[in-house]
């Protein structure tokens, strides 16, 4: 049997193998490619001929162009894929929009940008058009070209430091073996000082894209009819679509995401109020409270990935950003209550066989200078002894966040788990009981029915 498992197994092996050599057939097709704003950054996907409809967040800037590409389905992860290695055309001409009150409006062509700069949290995402995208190219490239100068003077005068170093000592080195005094050249070996070496741009932690031709679309929730017009005033074939254009259903929920101390790659996520933290208490959390919207599953799969599917009556919580300088209440077992405020911490692998990782405090001048901090969090400490602790998230004034209450319940590992194991046994066990029981009253009625008389 195992030997059947193995050729089986060999055989699908062979079978991925030859599908991943087997080229896909490509289709040339008119595309609409989308860059959606999802509410915390960009989605880059594309509508395919056979597509009726796009979708995009209402209120929120997202850029949509009309493309001649390669469009093929990849069996292996199941999806559609655009190839522009080879056919690569984006249409010029005027997008028309209409919505269900038959009022039309065109939206012209612009080149555009979009990047994000870094910050202390991770959505500062931004769109820039026209002269404004070509300006923050120039200053990504200004930016790039100041440090290749900065890095090539860095290299000349490195080697010129090494090179006077290395003759200064070879020089003392033979005054030593002479017994002569080398004092006045070690002074000097003492003066020199290695070049700094410049640090890398880091403004943005996304840079600027290079620039594209796209139409930049910001509409009000509803359904829409949009369709493309060449220069010469004739309608693309194929560029008519439905457009839906949605707001979240609720906005300005809080989640958070737990992370403990012994499994940083294994945060836990916590979008409701009723949703229990359980931990086992072995190590601290890492918590980071964050907004979060909620939004209907159908519509905002298709934003993200246009050939997905969705349930449209499902609604589902999305993570939006970090709260910025988020503070908790705590309320432990014993009633006190702390206040604690977020920090930077540095992520650290441990020099054991398990190769784990361990959570420690932030040291920008010490073990961690030239180093930005892995997470800023809230260190929440669990006591050995607690069952359960509840947090808030709570604001300058003291005023608590609306659904951000949570219940963390501490688990403890060491405890004995036999009464736990014996609740099922139990049952099996007065069953037997009962049974034997039953059974030895039937033996002896059978046998006072199987007496005869004297």
């Amino acid at each position: 049997m195992a030997k059947l498992v193995g050729f089986i197994f060999f055989m699908l092996l062979i079978i991925l193998a030859l599908a991943a050599d087997d080229p896909p057939v490509r289709l040339e097709q008119t595309i609409y490619s989308v860059l959606a704003y999802n509410g915390r950054d960009f989605s880059p996907t594309f509508g395919r001929e056979q597509s009726e409809t796009i979708y995009l967040f209402a209120d929120s800037r997202s850029v949509v162009s009309l493309k001649k590409v390669f469009v093929y389905y990849w069996p292996l992860s199941e999806d559609w894929r655009t190839d522009v290695s080879e056919l690569n055309i984006t249409f010029a001409g005027t997008l028309e929009i209409r919505d269900r009150k038959g009022s039309m409006h065109s939206v012209d062509q612009v080149i555009y940008t979009y990047f994000n700069v870094r910050g202390k949290y991770e959505n500062n995402w931004h769109v820039l058009t026209g002269d404004d995208a070509e300006r923050e190219i120039a200053k990504y490239q200004g930016m790039v070209a100041d440090y290749m100068t900065a890095a090539d003077e860095f290299r000349a005068a490195n080697r010129e430091f090494e090179m006077l170093f290395d003759t200064i000592a070879a020089a003392i080195t033979e005054l030593k073996s002479q017994g002569k005094d080398y004092s006045g050249l070690a002074g000097k070996l003492r003066e020199l000082k290695r070049p700094v070496e410049p640090e890398t741009p880091t403004y943005y932690s996304s840079p600027p894209t290079k620039l594209e031709r796209g139409f930049i679309i910001n509409l009000k929730p509803g359904e829409y009819d949009l369709l493309f017009r060449n220069l010469d005033g004739t309608i693309m074939e194929g560029s008519e679509k439905r457009l839906i254009t949605f707001s979240p259903s609720n906005t300005g929920g809080i989640g958070y995401s737990i992370i403990p101390g012994d499994k940083w790659t294994r945060p836990v996520e916590s979008q409701t109020p009723s949703s229990v933290i359980y931990v086992n208490g072995n190590t601290d959390l890492f918590l980071n409270p964050y907004y979060q919207n909620k939004v209907n599953d159908l519509h905002y799969n298709k934003m993200v990935k246009n050939d997905a599917s969705g349930n449209p009556s499902v609604f589902n919580w999305i993570r939006v950003q970090q709260v910025p300088d988020a503070r908790i209440e705590i309320n432990g077992a014993d009633g006190a209550i702390q206040i604690l405020g977020e920090m930077p911490f540095m992520v650290e692998q441990t020099e054991t066989a398990t190769l784990g990782y361990r959570i420690v405090d932030f040291d920008p001048e010490g073990a961690h200078k030239g180093y930005k901090p892995s997470i800023i969090a809230i260190h929440v400490p669990l006591d050995a002894g607690s069952k359960a602790v509840k947090i808030r998230l709570v604001d300058d004034a003291g005023e608590i966040a609306p659904g951000s209450g949570r219940q963390i319940r501490i688990i403890h590992s060491g405890r004995s788990q036999s009464p736990l194991i014996a609740c099922p046994v139990l049952p099996v066990v007065a069953m037997a009981v009962v049974l034997l029981r039953r059974r030895k009253s039937i033996k002896r009625l059978q046998e006072k029915s199987t007496l005869t008389p004297g």
